[in-house]
């Protein structure tokens, strides 16, 4: 680590003074900060973020790291650094790649398991991941009843779910058989429904851009 130090000169006419005129007065001007007010600078925040999403470091544990370095930095700060740079600099990246993804036919989803630390009641080695259907506890109460996109996926997802409970012990042809009758149905209804919804999608967009 290292603190770069910015020098700035001020510049006055001794003249203009002397003579008991405007003295005007010039001032160098700094480099343009990442994030005004702060010190953090592009490397610094990249490494910050870099650790994070990258390595799995948490923000208590860079912050750990920090000190020992006999640098003090809060992990609210860390924290406060990291978003500000996603939203300034990788929504431009973010934005760009799902107007890619708006059109495309098909997507895949991303399982990729994560830990989450000082979850309630769940032990820290639980698996866990990240679920758009999550979208359900953000609702208000008065809308959590009604049929939203949410909602409809999360039921799709759930009848597919009981079908595999029962046939957790069943062979792996009896299974195939079984999905072909009871899954497929499921699946072309839930496919169905996401092609009229495609629809929605592409005109929300296209509004939004507009």
């Amino acid at each position: 680590m290292k603190v770069v130090k910015h020098v700035r000169y001020v510049y006055a006419c001794r003249h203009c003074e002397h003579n008991d005129i405007t003295t005007p007065i010039i001032t160098t001007p700094m480099p343009t900060s990442v994030l005004p007010g702060s010190l953090v600078s592009p490397s610094a925040m990249t490494y910050i973020m870099n650790q994070k999403y990258v390595e799995g470091m948490p923000l208590y544990r860079q912050e750990q790291q920090f000190a020992r370095l006999g640098i003090v930095l809060s992990r609210q700060t860390l924290f406060n650094w990291m978003l500000h740079g996603a939203n300034k600099w990788l929504t431009l990246l973010y934005d760009r790649m799902h107007e890619h993804l708006l059109k495309r036919d098909i997507l895949h989803a991303d399982e990729t398991t994560l830990q989450v630390l000082h979850e309630p009641g769940r032990a820290v080695e639980t698996t866990s991941y990240l679920w758009l259907d999550e979208a359900l506890k953000a609702l208000p109460d008065s809308r959590r009843a009604a049929a939203v996109v949410a909602k409809e996926g999360l039921e799709f997802c759930n009848r597919l779910f009981a079908i595999e409970r029962e046939l957790k012990n069943a062979t792996l042809e009896k299974r195939y058989e079984k999905r072909l009758v009871r899954s497929r149905p499921v699946l072309d209804a839930f496919l169905a429904r996401l092609k009229l919804q495609s629809s929605q999608v592409f005109q929300v967009h296209n509004n939004k851009l507009a």
